[in-house]
């Protein structure tokens, strides 16, 4: 592994111990909000691009 990936991984771990954010009240739903949108159209796009690349491939 190469210095900035092992710089990379390092600090997103000791972010995800940091930055937990939890809502006021623990037992409240987490609001469903634009981001999880946008990770979830990226996904499917994303999938879409492997598919037709893959048919293009065959």
């Amino acid at each position: 592994m190469n210095t900035k990936t092992l710089f990379t991984v390092c600090l997103s771990v000791v972010a995800m111990g940091v930055l937990m954010a939890q809502p006021g009240n623990p037992s409240a739903p987490a609001p469903f909000g634009f981001v999880e949108l946008l990770l979830g159209a990226g996904a499917a796009y994303g999938g879409y691009k492997a598919y037709k690349n893959k048919k293009a491939q065959e």
